[in-house]
């Protein structure tokens, strides 16, 4: 039993590492301005999104505030 579910999870590693890396982009309302900010595809910390993010919503704020 314990071999057969090593073997299932191994398998689905597998699956999942060919997957290319999708990351939706969710829009919200800021300050009455709508922004993209990049979801993570799986759950646990990912530090490039938060620093993505962060680089999308200061580089639309640069440009909002020096048109």
């Amino acid at each position: 039993m314990a071999t057969e579910i090593a073997e299932e999870a191994a398998e689905n590693s597998q699956e999942t590492d060919s997957l290319p890396n999708v990351y939706r982009v969710k829009w919200i309302n800021f300050d009455g301005v709508m922004y993209g900010i990049v979801t993570q595809n799986e759950n646990g910390p990912c530090p490039l999104v938060a620093v993505v993010n962060v680089l999308l919503l200061k580089g639309d704020q640069y440009r909002l505030f020096n048109n």
